[in-house]
């Protein structure tokens, strides 16, 4: 057996340059895709001769060290391939009708065993009645799974030791694992396997006292005495507001930590002082918005007829506005129509003499409106993933949909639209319809809408130090700027994640007894997170929201 060492780092050492301690031999692991995107960014510019940390995330070291001949399923595929092994009758039995209503129970099932791989005997002693009938279904689902798995493979099922192959990492002496507190089950049973070949290394931001090194996983998060400045304020219910008048009173930047910056928008009632948190989310193109308008009107057409107050409302959105080209003149023209008490348009009645008396002769009108519903309704002839493709290339001048904001928007939508297009084509995905209640073509829009929700876009907005933007608390460690105050939100007992939001098929103490992530430690990975941020920063302010009617209190791990 390799070598197996702990490093212990106090909490006012930056982990970003702790992290260039190893450059040479060592195979760096993060625990996840977001911390790594923030350490390469920093270590991007570095001088071409001079040698970088290389970082994987978690997930990326157990692809490369687990091999398989069969295809890896994951994502949208993997639930296609999870949906294919359901009878009829277990169908009927959970209201299954489409794969959209099997999205989290199939997401659920992987959460399950991805924990429990190889305990499946344990857990079967220790089930409550009331799990029993939804545990059956998975068992008997994973059992129809295993009888189709001889070309593909699930990716929760792929990390087995039988599958173990180090030689894609030989060139590597060391594993170091970097500032992960907790471990998956499934992860802690394949380390062992890991130290056969390389040298592991655990680096921590915690006293050596906290750690249980046999066990991989916290005991307790000692704090320690805070030597900076520090302010704690109470507000209403505007953070906006107050971190505006926090920053005129006291007339210095800062930076602003939050558990859900994206679910915050600091961007209406003072657009010129705050950046958009969610501003590099896919959600935020016309592209997107174009999109999810589409399917809107959808769900409001019947046959080849929508609404006239409907196509009002949508041709005066700013999308369909610069696509189509719609203007003042168009709107009064359907106004017209609205007041004559027609309530109906299709590419039909726009030739209707009734119609045409009443907004007379406006070819440029008739025609845009027509393309308007031309591409409304074609989209419910999608059959294949092909059509999707066509669609976006013959139907839609996609290079309309370039934003100098997003520069990088088309290839992340080709990307994601390459993937449902290669979905279907061999003799195990022959076709989507198998898969869906209803209209194929707009369940597959559906399909594409969700696959596109809160993808991650490089942004070229410029980030003005005059403008406040709300950041993640979780990864403020890894700054290398600290000049700025930090202020932090959310600090009260309903907002903390992973604890308010954790659910889950196994109860607290069966995953104690299996060795899963409980609630208890879940809640220390979360306030050894919160320290890390905290003690990284050289002047702090808390803002504190009073809500009596949600019984809010101030978080109980802060003991500063």
């Amino acid at each position: 057996m390799k070598q197996k060492t702990f490093r212990y780092l106090s909490y006012q050492e930056n982990l970003a340059e702790r992290l260039l301690d190893y450059r040479k031999d060592s195979y760096i692991v993060v625990e996840n895709n977001q911390i790594k995107s923030i350490l390469m960014s920093q270590y991007y510019h570095f001088p071409i001769l001079e040698e970088r940390p290389i970082i994987f995330s978690l997930e990326e070291l157990f692809s490369y060290l687990f091999v398989s001949s069969h295809a890896i399923l994951k994502d949208v595929k993997g639930i296609f391939f999870l949906y294919q092994c359901l009878s009829k009758e277990m169908k009927n039995a959970w209201q299954i009708q489409s794969y959209f209503d099997f999205v989290d129970i199939a997401n659920e099932f992987f959460m399950l065993y991805e924990e429990i791989q190889g305990k499946e005997a344990e857990l079967e002693t220790m089930i409550s009645p009331w799990q029993k009938e939804k545990y059956s279904f998975f068992k008997e689902l994973k059992e129809r799974l295993e009888e189709k798995q001889d070309k593909y493979l699930l990716k929760e099922f792929a990390w087995t030791k039988e599958r173990y192959s180090p030689q894609n990492l030989d060139h590597f002496s060391k594993i170091v694992f970097f500032d992960i507190p907790s471990f998956p089950n499934l992860c802690k049973t394949l380390l062992p396997l890991l130290q056969e070949d390389f040298d592991l290394e655990f680096v921590l931001q915690v006293s050596r006292e906290d750690f249980e090194e046999e066990k991989l996983m916290l005991r307790q998060v000692s704090p320690k005495l805070w030597e900076g400045d520090f302010f704690c304020y109470e507000v209403g219910s505007e953070w906006e507001e107050a971190l505006y008048l926090l920053a005129e009173r006291e007339k210095k930047d800062f930076f602003v930590y939050s558990s859900s910056p994206h679910e915050k928008h600091f961007s209406n009632l003072f657009p010129q002082s705050f950046i958009d948190s969610s501003r590099n989310s896919f959600n935020k193109t016309k592209l997107y918005q174009f999109i999810e308008l589409q399917l809107n009107l959808l769900r409001e057409k019947e046959k080849d007829t929508l609404p006239l107050e409907t196509l009002l409302s949508a041709v005066q959105k700013r999308v369909c506005r610069e696509y189509y080209g719609f203007w003042e003149e168009d709107f009064i023209l359907l106004r017209k129509l609205l007041k004559e008490e027609y309530r109906l348009i299709s590419m039909k009645l726009l030739q209707n003499t009734n119609y045409i008396e009443i907004i007379g002769e406006h070819p440029s009108f008739c025609q845009k409106v027509s393309i308007f519903l031309e591409d409304l309704f074609a989209i419910e002839t999608w059959k294949t993933g092909k059509d999707i493709y066509d669609y976006f290339e013959q139907h839609i001048e996609i290079q309309k949909w370039k934003e100098e904001e997003y520069p990088d928007v088309l290839d992340v939508f080709y990307e994601v639209l390459s993937r449902l297009y290669a979905t279907q084509g061999n003799e195990d995905f022959s076709s989507y319809e198998k898969y869906f209640e209803g209209n194929l073509g707009r369940n597959l829009y559906q399909l594409l809408y969700r696959s596109l929700d809160s993808i991650y876009l490089k942004s070229a907005q410029s980030f003005s130090e005059e403008k406040m933007e709300i950041r993640d608390w979780h990864s403020v460690m890894y700054e290398k700027k600290k000049e700025r105050a930090a202020v932090f939100l959310n600090l009260d007992d309903k907002s903390l994640p992973k604890i308010t939001n954790f659910s889950h098929f196994l109860t607290e103490h069966q995953k104690q007894q299996l060795g899963c992530q409980s609630r208890e430690e879940s809640t220390l990975v979360e306030k050894y997170r919160f320290y890390q941020a905290l003690y990284s920063q050289k002047s702090l302010v808390f803002l504190v929201q009073k809500s009596e009617e949600d019984n809010k209190t101030l978080l109980s791990l802060i003991h500063i």
